[in-house]
């Protein structure tokens, strides 16, 4: 399909394509155009720029970011920067490709252009004259002897590279490096350090995001050159694994949030409820001081929490009375069916555990394994508290809410025997901040 996206841009969408066709419709159009450049037209010789990406089950994207990918590859092989290229969605088609390309950010541009930052002058002189010139690309080398200048220059952009000079005591340590990967994250950072530098630093250095770690005593002018070029296609890798790994978590996340509307039609009287669930557990994680991670952990797992009751009969869900013994077996066998259905999934996260946990309580008195605090995950902990506020504060076909009062004194009253008493005291704080999540 070809389609006219703005001015003198097309997009084409190769239908059951693979990167061997991609390829070969590149090279088609090159041709061509070098053909027509040749026989018709002589005096005005035109150009093409193609940004090329791939679609696939190991790389799924939607069409906006799959366009925009392309368009964003466009442009920058229009500057110059780079070559039309993308990571393979397959063994079988990374082969294919690599007979055809060779890696190697560096041979996108002539010029590699490098910025030294170090309070020693002369010794940054020798380090830049220590780099290899007789083979392409050439390396621009530019100075700053203080940090503060030295930044300003690699915001205003160019730079390929930083050398961080950082001497014999490592005054330019941690912090630094943590500084520069969060403000410039794109720029590959190579630390220059002394032999007598406490080796344990250097190492630290590299955790917090240096891409090498040379002793300028031992520096040599090949090798030099080469981890130069190596710190930037490595620092170009780890950018394409993080936009491949959050286009990764966004489909999950959005399939995450079907299974939750589909669990919803099925049970409509319960409409809202992993969501609202969802919202108060996020709060009380935030407020137990729970990393990043686990709240989105949590987060996602308790909009799903009761996926499993997708195997429960209707009629079981929506009716109006007391359940009966066998019915209520049922209802307490949706954990374990949630957990099912949701551990063939490979989520990055420990979701399917999560929701297995969320009716298990701290003394073993919960199901559906009777298991007690020390065997349970604290996120399980927080889904269990917001399951029950929110479940309490809600109508039911066989109930009115008992109401949000009724719910806070029933987790104060079990705490320390059903419920954590660290996330009870985390969510009564919630309830009487000026702020709380919206349960209605």
């Amino acid at each position: 399909m070809i389609s006219r996206i703005g001015g003198d841009e097309f997009a084409i969408t190769a239908i059951d394509a693979n990167l061997d066709s991609k390829e070969i419709i590149m090279k088609r159009f090159q041709d061509r155009l070098s053909e027509y450049n040749r026989t018709q037209n002589k005096d005005h010789q035109l150009s093409i720029s193609i940004g090329a990406t791939f679609y696939g089950p190991d790389e799924p994207m939607t069409f906006d970011e799959l366009l925009a990918r392309a368009d964003r590859i466009m442009y920058e092989s229009k500057s110059g920067k780079r070559i039309h290229e993308l990571p393979a969605a397959s063994k079988e088609a990374s082969s294919i490709a690599s007979k055809k390309i060779k890696p190697g950010y560096f041979a996108k541009t002539d010029v590699v252009k490098l910025l030294i930052i170090g309070a020693d002058q002369k010794e940054n002189n020798l380090i830049a004259k220590t780099l290899d010139q007789t083979t392409p690309p050439t390396i621009a080398v530019e100075f700053a002897s203080k940090l503060e200048p030295g930044m300003k220059r690699l915001l205003d952009g160019g730079f390929s590279v930083l050398l961080l000079n950082i001497g014999q005591s490592g005054n330019l340590g941690i912090g630094i490096i943590k500084t520069i990967c969060n403000t410039v994250p794109d720029i590959p950072i190579i630390i220059i350090a002394d032999e007598k530098t406490d080796n344990e630093l250097m190492i630290n250095l590299i955790r917090e995001g240096a891409q090498d770690c040379l002793i300028k005593q031992k520096i040599e002018k090949g090798r030099f050159k080469r981890s130069v070029l190596y710190a930037i296609e490595r620092k170009h890798a780890e950018l394409e694994l993080k936009n491949n790994l959050h286009n990764f978590v966004h489909v999950l996340e959005s399939t995450i949030e079907t299974m939750a509307s589909i669990v919803e039609t099925r049970d409509p009287y319960t409409a809202g409820h992993q969501r609202r669930v969802s919202m108060l557990a996020e709060s009380i994680a935030q407020a137990m001081n729970l990393s990043e991670e686990q709240t989105k952990s949590l987060r996602l797992a308790a909009l799903i929490h009761d996926v499993g009751k997708i195997k429960i009969p209707e009629n079981i869900l929506s009716k109006p009375n007391k359940l009966d013994r066998h019915e209520m077996e049922l209802i307490k066998n949706h954990p374990v069916s949630g957990f099912e259905i949701l551990k063939a999934i490979k989520f990055p996260w420990l979701i399917s555990q999560i929701v297995y946990q969320h009716h298990e309580r701290i003394n073993g008195s919960g199901y559906p394994n009777g298991i007690g605090d020390k065997d349970l995950l604290i996120e399980s902990k927080i889904l269990a508290v917001a399951d029950v506020v929110e479940a309490m504060s809600s109508d039911r076909p066989y109930r009115k809410a008992p109401g949000i009062d009724k719910a806070l004194q029933e987790i104060k009253e079990k705490s320390g025997e059903l419920y954590d008493p660290a996330v009870v005291e985390a969510c009564i704080k919630i309830f009487q901040s000026h702020s709380p999540p919206v349960l209605k």
